[in-house]
Formats: structure tokens, sequence, C-alpha cells
């Protein structure tokens, strides 16, 4: 019976966790030598009150079945056996020990509670006045609203006190077996065998606490009184009184979804009720039986109705919480319909934009063309000093626009043959890889030939080269990788100052083994590419956000996001290192896997 208020007592342990200044891990052997001496001095508790027993007692037995009959001393065995075996001095020992129990539990109440109540004015189950705390971090408010309750409890007199308690024994099993649960999904998760063992021994425990003081006459002394069954019927309604006001009053729609709860509610009232109206009548028999009658038909009915009354209310609340969660998901559903709705008028517009955009694009390929094809001409011809002779650094010029436009038509004719293809199509795998033969000397001259003029304007140092390249020929999406290429060495460009430098590298690290599409292992390489600029370094807490668009302090990782994802679908891996102790320069590395061609 003590089990669950020993619970409430180590519980303390994980509110306070904010204030520890060392690893949680060492929680473990405070919280075990805890429970041990916990479990020993309640063990102790008990023995003692046994130690010595008034002479006209045969037993401890039939001394504590007359205990409520005894007056003085003798009414209080624990007292009466110190006192008989220790004297004056062992009685005002244990005196100043329960007085100073009371005041150090007391002082845990209030952390606790405090600290719990903060939590859910946090979580906005709990008004704001509740969050509000002091300049050392204590709950304030919450203390003050627990030690005004406290303050009047003992008013209601020492037998609503005893109800009061049972009620939290119940409760208190109720939140250990929740916590016990957790424990056990958190470590299915996790694959962890013995947190699963412990968590479902957790459940079995309060499962066995929970029912050992409900069901009348399954434990020796550890029923319920009659009284304690309606207080608890009552506080479940209130509590589910509550929780529906939460319900209602949610923002974020986080409540409601858990039937289990809302039937647990439903049985421990229903439950209560039925052993509460029990014991009412079963005392009234008893009462009719003896000749004491002091109660008609009609005090049983009301019995009866308050009841009915009270599994009423409950079914209510919970037919509401229903409806609002069907109108919710039909919110929901109309929401995503129009979402829906508005991605295919997005890709339709789109697709049909790319389809506008080609037509001037090939017309403007068809010119650079032609125009090539004069530059050829002309430097093919015999006569000299022409005074129509073409450059040549315009043939150089067009010849780079000629990348340029045939790397657009690329991206225009996927626009049109696979739609308007996000961020989140990449990453739920969507995206079919376009797989073929490419040369890296090739995509790393195309991606020079972009960025050399822009950066020879900003006057910025800007080289790309391979470096011990035993192997130049892969398999791989080519679109895709000088995608991903651009985008990181814009990103560098964006924010190099002037005079700065900007270098990429590609080194061919060692051979690998890789899987094909067809599950057979081909001869592979794995490739490192390495994009150095002299720019502002990215903080660490920001390049752990590279999975997501993040802007920070003139930091943008729109580019790096990209490029992440579209590395991912790839099967690489994208890493930023600085320097420590440095502000200025980073180091983009992207690893790549993979196969080797003709």
């Amino acid at each position: 019976m003590l089990a669950p208020w020993m619970f409430f007592g180590f519980e303390a342990v994980t509110h306070a966790c904010d204030d520890f200044n060392f690893s949680h891990q060492k929680l473990f052997p405070i919280v075990t030598a805890a429970v041990l001496a916990g479990g020993l001095i309640y063990i102790l508790l008990a023995d003692m009150a046994v130690m010595a027993i008034p002479p006209e007692f045969s037993s401890w037995t039939s001394y504590i079945a007359q205990r409520p009959n005894l007056e003085g001393l003798a009414g209080l065995p624990v007292f009466h056996s110190v006192y008989a075996v220790f004297g004056y001095n062992g009685l005002g020992l244990l005196c100043v020990s329960i007085a100073t129990a009371i005041m150090t539990s007391l002082m845990g109440l209030y952390r606790t509670c405090g600290r719990l109540l903060h939590f859910m004015g946090r979580s906005e189950v709990l008004p704001v006045w509740f969050t509000r705390k002091t300049a050392d971090e204590t709950p304030r408010n919450a203390i003050l609203f627990l030690m005004l309750i406290s303050l009047l409890i003992p008013l209601l007199g020492r037998v609503s006190i005893v109800w009061l308690c049972d009620v939290i024994t119940v409760v208190g099993s109720i939140a250990y077996g929740y916590a016990s649960y957790c424990a056990y999904l958190l470590a299915k998760k996790e694959g962890h065998k013995r947190g699963q063992t412990l968590g479902l021994v957790g459940v079995f425990i309060s499962c066995l606490f929970f029912f050992c003081p409900l069901l009348p006459g399954l434990l020796l002394g550890g029923s319920l009184d009659t009284e304690s069954y309606l207080m608890l019927s009552v506080w479940s309604l209130i509590g589910f009184a509550y929780y529906w006001y939460v319900f209602k009053h949610d923002p974020h729609n986080r409540f409601g979804h858990s039937t289990s709860m809302c039937i647990m509610i439903l049985f421990l009232n229903f439950f209560s009720n039925s052993i509460w109206l029990r014991q009412v009548m079963e005392q009234r028999l008893q009462e009719a039986a003896a000749g004491n009658v002091h109660a008609d038909y009609s005090e049983l009915a009301t019995d009866s109705f308050v009841q009915m009354a009270m599994i009423l209310i409950i079914l209510l609340l919970m037919a509401n919480i229903f409806i609002t969660l069907k109108r919710r998901e039909r919110s929901m559903t109309d929401t995503l319909l129009q979402q829906h709705a508005v991605n295919h008028a997005q890709n339709t517009y789109l697709r049909n934009l790319a389809h506008d955009i080609r037509i001037p694009m090939e017309a403007a390929q068809t010119s650079v063309h032609h125009s090539l094809e004069n530059c050829t001409i002309c430097s093919a011809c015999p006569e000299e000093n022409c005074p129509r002779r073409i450059p040549d650094r315009l043939s150089n010029c067009l010849g780079q626009l000629d990348n340029h436009t045939q790397y657009l038509m690329q991206l225009i004719n996927d626009m049109l043959a696979k739609g308007s293809k996000d961020m989140g199509d990449a990453e739920a795998g969507t995206f079919e890889l376009d797989t073929a033969p490419m040369d890296w000397r090739r995509t790393l001259q195309h991606i020079k030939d972009i960025f050399a003029l822009q950066l020879q304007d900003k006057n910025i140092f800007f080289e790309v080269y391979p470096i011990e390249l035993a192997h130049p020929n892969v398999l791989c999406d080519e679109q895709r990788l000088e995608r991903i290429l651009i985008n990181l060495v814009s990103n560098a460009c964006e924010f190099t100052p002037t005079g700065g430098g900007v270098m990429v590298t590609l080194m061919e690290k060692e051979a690998a083994a890789i899987l094909n599409h067809q599950g057979q292992t081909v001869r592979g390489a794995v490739y490192e590419i390495h994009v150095n600029d002299s720019g502002a370094a990215i903080p660490p807490d920001v390049a752990a956000h590279i999975a997501e668009p993040f802007e920070v302090e003139g930091t943008n990782l729109g580019g790096i996001c990209i490029a992440k994802m579209l590395v991912s679908l790839l099967g690489g891996t994208l890493a930023i290192s600085t320097a420590p102790g440095q502000s200025i320069g980073k180091d983009i590395v992207v690893t790549l896997n993979l196969p080797l061609a003709e």
C-alpha cells in the first residue's frame, strides 16, 4: 500500500533534472539507493509497531485488531513500542525523526508538485499564471497555490484526509503504470530488451496496487473506506471535465487522440461508483439485519441516481470529444484536398511555363549554333587581316553560352517530363535517377565555365581541378550532380568577399564495391568533392540544420539545403567543417560512392 507513495517521492528526481549540473546517468545509483532505503524504512516502521505489545494481549495480531478501541500510547503502536523498549529518550528521538520526515516530505511535495504544475502551465494545460518563477528558477506561483490548497484540506477533518489519501494511493498507481508503459514504448522503439522487461514489470506492479485497494477484501487491511470510493468517482469526474475543457481550448490539437485514456477514466468512474454503491447497500443491509434501520428506499434511489448522473456526465463529455474529433478530421481532410488542388494547379502552371520558356530557349540555342558555325568558318578562312574577322574571345563566350543553354534545356525538359517535383518528393524517394556514363573532368570544366567570368568580375580567385583521379568515368545522374555543384559554388560565391577565393577539388579516395539496381556487386570508387571558400564560417549549431531551409546572421543555407537533399538522393553525404576558433573560411565535403563506367 505504501509503494505508490514511494513512487511520488522518487518522481521528484525527474522534475529536478533541470537543476542538475552533472550527467543524468548518475541518477540511477542515487534512485536505486533511495528505493532500497525507502523500502527498508517502511518495513522497519511496520516491524517497529510490534516490537513490544501490551501485556494484556497474547499476539500482535490481536493487539492490532483491538487498536481502534485503545487509548493513550497503547493506541499508537509505534510510539508504544519505542517507549517500551527505549523509554522517554527513544520517544523523543522518534518525535524528532517524525518531525524532520514530515518537513522534508512537505519540501519534496512542494518542489515536485510545483514543478509539475509549472510544466503543465508551460505546456498550456494550466493557465500561464503557473509559469511565473523567481530569479533562482523556483516556480513561485505554483508553490503558493499548493500551499493554499494544503492549508484548506485540514479544515475538512482528519477522516476526510484519510479518504483523500486513499484516492491518492489509487491514482498514484495509475501514474506509476502510465510512466512504466511509456518506458516500455521508448525501450521498444530503441530495441532495449531490458528496458522493455522493466517497463512491463512496472505495469504489472501498478495493476496490482491499483486493484488491491479497489477490490474489497482482496488485501488484508487494504480496502478503501466507503466514502473513499465516492471521492474517487468525483475525483475522476472533475479530472475528466477539466480534460474536456483543455481539449476544447487546445489550439494545437494535441489531446483527444487516445481512446484508451477515455476508456480508463470511464472504467475508473464506473468501477468506483459501483463499489461505492455496493458498500452503501451492504452497510444498509447490515443495519437492517441489526434492527437499526435509519434509511428508506428513497435514500437508495438517491445513491443510484448519483451514480447514474456521474456516469452520464462522463458519457456526454466523451461524446462531445468524439464529435469534435470528427469535425477536426473533416476540416483536416478539406484542408488536404484544398492543398492538393493548389499543388495540382502549381504543377500545371509550372509545366505550362516550362513549355512557354522552351520555345524562345530553342530559338536562342539555334542562334548560338549558327554563331558558332560562323566562328568556325571564319577561323578556317585563310585570309589574313580580314576586317570581318570574328574575335576568338567571342567564340569562347558563345561556346560557354551554348553549355548554359543546354543545361537550361535539360532542366526545362525535366520539368515537362516529370512535372513540378519539390523537395518533399525527393525526401519521400519519388525521384528517379537518370544514371548514365559521365566524365568527371567534363563536369568540372562545365562548372568552371559557368562561374569563371562571374567570379572574375568580383575579383575572387576561382579554381576547379581534380586530384589523383584514376577513374574519371563513372555512372551517375550527371544533371543532378551538376545541380549539387552549382548550388554549393553559388553559395560560396555569394558569401565570399572581394579579394577572397573559392576552390573546388575532386579526389578519388579508394576503391569500393557497390550494389547496382539489380542487386549485383560492381566495381566502384569513393569520391570526395571539396568546396572551399574564404567567406564567413558557418557556426556548428547552424550547420546542424543543413537538412532544412535556414538563414541565420547572414549565413544562407538555402543552396546548401538543396545540395544536401540531392546528395542524399544520390546516396552520399554532405558535411560542413571549419577550422577550430576560426570565423572565416569553410570546407563543404560531399562524399559519393559511384560505380565505374567503361
